[in-house]
C-alpha cells in the first residue's frame, strides 16, 4: 500500500485554530487503493519486438506438456506456435493487436492437415471491444459479446492478456475485464461462452525463479486463475487454473521457461525446425491423410 506523507507539525496560534485531519477520509482513500495499489509502476507501454517467449503448458501436475513459443514480431505482433509429442500436435496462431497494445483484435490459427499447416479458425474483435466472432470455414460463425472490457480469449493462453493499470477500466474496484473460451459442458451448445465479468485482484508481489512479478487473481463465477505478470516486460510468467483452456486438458498450467533474443530470420529458422518434425510431403490425390489432423489448441 503507498505510504502518506507524514503531515508537518502543526503550531496553534492564538488567532488561528490548527486544521482538522481527516482521518477517516484518509483510511477510506487507502482502502479504495489497495486493489490497484499492486498494479502501479507499469511496464513498458509496448511489446519488445525480437524476443522470444518460450514456455510449457500443461496440466496443473505437469501431465500432457506442450511446448509453447510466442514471438513479438512487432510492437502488435505476436506470432505463436505450439507443439506436444505426439503425431499431429501442432498448432501456429497469429494475433494482431489493437493500437494500445491491451488486447489482441485479429487471430488466426493454423492446425496441421494432410501434412501441410492449414488455416483452420479465424476471430475478430469488434470496434468497439465488446464481442468476438469466431469463423470456420463452412461452419456459421460464433458470436460472443463479452461481460467486459478489454475482451480475451482464454485459449490464446494469456498470450495477448495485458493488466496494467493503463489497459483497465477506472469505473470499478476492483478492475473486471471480459473472458470467453470453450463451453466446460460436454458436447456443450454453443461451443465458446462467455464466461462473466471477471474480476482483476492484485495479490502484490513475488518472485517466480529470478523474475520480479504482479501476482493476480482473475476470479469470475466459477472460474479463477492465478497468473504471474513480469514487472519488466507485463508478459505472463506463470498461470495455474482448475479450469483449462482447451477440451484437450484438464487443467490449466502455463510456465516461462527462457526468453530468447531472435531477429525475423532466426524465428523463421526456429520455426521451420520445429515444424520439420511435423510437416510431410501432401498425399496423393484421393488419398485419405495418413496421421490424424491437428485440432488441438
Amino acid at each position: 500500500m503507498p505510504e502518506f506523507p507524514r503531515p508537518a507539525s502543526l503550531g496553534r496560534s492564538p488567532s488561528r485554530p490548527a486544521p482538522e485531519v481527516d482521518v477517516r477520509r484518509l483510511l477510506l482513500l487507502a482502502v479504495a487503493m489497495l486493489d490497484t495499489s499492486a498494479l502501479s509502476a507499469e511496464p513498458p507501454a509496448t511489446l519488445r519486438p525480437g524476443v522470444a517467449y518460450h514456455y510449457v503448458k500443461s496440466n496443473l501436475d505437469g501431465s500432457d506438456p506442450w511446448q509453447v513459443t510466442t514471438y513479438v514480431s512487432s510492437p502488435r505482433r505476436l506470432d505463436v506456435l505450439k507443439w506436444g509429442e505426439g503425431r499431429g500436435e501442432v498448432v501456429e496462431v497469429t494475433a494482431d493487436l489493437d493500437p494500445t497494445g491491451c488486447v489482441a483484435q485479429h487471430l488466426e490459427q493454423w492446425n496441421l492437415r494432410d501434412g501441410a499447416m492449414a488455416l483452420s479458425m479465424w476471430a475478430e474483435l469488434a470496434e468497439d471491444g465488446w464481442t468476438l466472432s469466431f469463423h470456420r470455414q463452412g461452419i456459421p460463425p460464433v458470436v460472443l459479446r463479452g461481460s467486459g472490457r478489454p475482451l480475451h480469449p482464454y485459449g490464446f493462453d494469456m498470450q495477448a492478456m495485458d493488466v496494467s493499470p493503463r489497459c483497465l477500466s477506472k469505473t470499478s474496484n476492483p478492475p473486471v475485464i471480459g473472458l470467453n473460451g470453450f463451453n466446460p459442458m460436454p458436447d456443450g451448445t454453443p461451443p465458446l461462452v462467455d464466461y462473466g465479468l471477471i474480476r482483476v485482484q492484485a495479490l502484490g508481489d513475488e518472485r517466480v525463479g529470478d523474475l520480479p512479478c504482479r501476482k493476480v487473481r482473475l476470479a469470475g463465477k466459477d472460474f479463477t486463475v492465478l497468473v504471474w505478470f513480469s514487472r519488466e516486460d507485463a508478459r505472463v510468467v506463470r498461470a495455474e487454473s482448475a479450469r483449462p483452456d482447451s477440451p484437450d486438458w484438464s487443467s490449466f498450467k502455463l510456465e516461462r521457461k527462457r526468453t530468447e533474443p531472435m531477429d525475423p530470420f532466426q524465428w523463421q529458422a526456429f520455426r521451420t525446425r520445429v515444424l520439420a518434425r511435423f510437416l510431410a510431403p501432401s498425399p496423393a490425390p484421393g488419398k485419405a491423410s495418413s496421421g490424424p489432423d491437428g485440432g488441438r489448441r
